[in-house]
């Protein structure tokens, strides 16, 4: 759950196509309904076909976003086998891991227990990823309960998740040049452009780092040599920073379209200052 996630999440889209990131936000939060149904509230889903789409980015297809659609089928029964294979299938379509199994205790029909699963805070495995789906099940199950802490929570998670997206889109725009610098250093030329790689190195990352992305050197480095999977690059990261890494990966994704593979591959990604003449050099 946690790689379709990352591979579909709807901030990924807030720059387009348009509609998109709508689009992949409710498929998220149908699968989200039906799994809270079964591992948190401990209840049969209801009987239901639901149409699935969403959109995945890949280098192949073109403008790099293609689609992805699905009939997600409940039968108001205990359908665990069915929901495992529609969301193996579903997870080969978006191009992750095929995997996927229910926990033991899963699709155990106790719904008295709903309250105290809600009170713990328990959640679907994967789904701290993308708060927004949980918020929208957890509103569902506000609506019909008379308590005023639930109506509470419910009524200001919109407004909430609404800035918190705004922010980071906002955050993401601003630093998107940076994202495209560092991206380019593949095929910048040694040694003529080793000033810019250092400050990329040097100023940029550091200035990334400070603000609070999680830009390691080592994934950086592993985008330079041609790492090109998002879920990969977004693993292990809180999903602001797995978004900057993902948006590296898409500037190098444009410079491979628009140049091929650099004409001579960067040794050094890391060169040092030429020695001053005051260091006693000669």
């Amino acid at each position: 759950m946690r790689r379709l996630v990352r591979a579909v999440h709807p901030d990924l889209f807030a720059s387009g196509p348009a509609g998109a990131s709508a689009v992949n936000d409710e498929s998220l939060k149908t699968i989200q309904g039906v799994l809270d149904a079964v591992t948190k509230s401990r209840v049969i889903p209801d009987a239901g076909i639901k149409r699935l789409k969403f959109y995945v980015r890949d280098a192949a297809a073109p403008e790099g976003v293609r689609v992805v659609t699905q009939n997600f089928k409940t039968t108001g029964g205990d359908c665990r086998n069915l929901v495992a294979k529609q969301l193996k299938e579903l997870f080969s379509a978006v191009g992750v891991s095929p995997e996927f199994r229910w926990n033991e205790g899963d699709w155990t029909h106790d719904p008295e227990s709903a309250t105290n699963a809600r009170n713990r805070g328990d959640v679907a495995k994967g789904w701290d990823l993308y708060p927004a789906a949980r918020s929208h099940a957890d509103a569902k199950s506000a609506a019909s309960s008379s308590s005023s802490r639930f109506s509470s929570d419910r009524d200001d998670v919109p407004r909430d998740e609404t800035k918190r997206r705004a922010d980071l889109h906002g955050a993401l725009k601003v630093n998107d040049k940076l994202f495209e610098a560092i991206a380019a250093v593949p095929w910048i030329p040694e040694p003529v452009g080793d000033d810019r790689v250092r400050a990329i190195n040097d100023e940029i990352v550091p200035r990334l780092e400070k603000e609070g992305w999680r830009v390691s050197r080592d994934v950086i480095e592993r985008i330079w040599r041609g790492e090109r999977d998002d879920a990969s690059v977004m693993d292990g990261v809180d999903a602001a920073s797995g978004l900057a890494l993902s948006a590296i990966v898409r500037h190098s994704r444009n410079f491979d379209r628009a140049y091929g593979k650099p004409n001579k591959p960067r040794v050094n990604f890391y060169p040092k200052p030429p020695p001053s003449a005051d260091d006693g050099t000669r």
